[in-house]
């Protein structure tokens, strides 16, 4: 869940945003003139994030996603028990 408010409530509930964030996992926008200006996440998030952009900014990566998503719409799977016979 997200909750916005504006920035200069920030001073007065840092504490609480900080919580609501950190602890309770929601994000809080905070606005300046109406318009989002600063985002607050939990640090787990946040790293989340941080690893998504990581994998999607890799070519190799991103390559060998599609090929696998291609492999599973042309139905080319391995069963777990024959992955495990081969390990």
């Amino acid at each position: 869940m997200e909750m916005i408010a504006p920035v200069t409530e920030a001073k007065r509930k840092l504490l609480e945003f900080a919580r609501q964030a950190g602890e309770l996992g929601e994000t809080v926008m905070l606005t300046r003139r109406g318009k989002p200006y600063v985002v607050m996440m939990s640090a787990a998030e946040y790293e989340s994030i941080q690893e998504t952009l990581e994998i999607l900014s890799d070519p190799e990566a991103m390559s060998s996603l599609e090929k696998s998503k291609e492999d599973i719409q042309a139905g080319r799977l391995v069963g777990w028990k024959d992955l495990k016979n081969e390990l």
